[in-house]
């Protein structure tokens, strides 16, 4: 799932996704993206959010809400000064990394790569 309020980066990751043969779900803001969780929760094998987006629920928040039930979930956190946002948060920090915008294509799929299987 991926989570992103600039519309640009999102269709980025969008196709990046798809084009390593993966069925990305999509939202702009912290409150869509829990709604889409709460109705794919079961199909959902990583979360891609980024840290600040508008609203009332940010990714560190969404992020935080989705470890609660389901601890083991793959998460990418992307943005400008990720890892000092993340410091003092030690669950977050497990199964978690961390992708500095801007990035590649190719950088987010490595990372993925890392963290899942390819699609097949």
């Amino acid at each position: 799932m991926i989570a992103e309020d600039e519309e640009a980066v999102k269709t980025l990751a969008i196709f990046a996704f798809k084009a390593k043969g993966y069925t990305p779900l999509a939202a702009g803001t912290g409150e869509d993206a829990l709604a889409l969780w709460q109705a794919h929760k079961n199909e959902i094998s990583l979360l891609f959010t980024d840290l600040s987006m508008p609203g009332q629920v940010s990714g560190f928040d969404l992020a935080r809400q989705i470890r609660s039930t389901h601890p083991a979930l793959p998460i990418i956190f992307t943005s400008g000064d990720v890892a000092e946002s993340l410091a003092d948060d030690p669950t977050l920090q497990q199964a978690t990394r961390h992708l500095l915008k801007p990035y590649r294509p190719s950088d987010l799929l490595a990372l993925v790569a890392t963290m899942l299987p390819a699609a097949a």
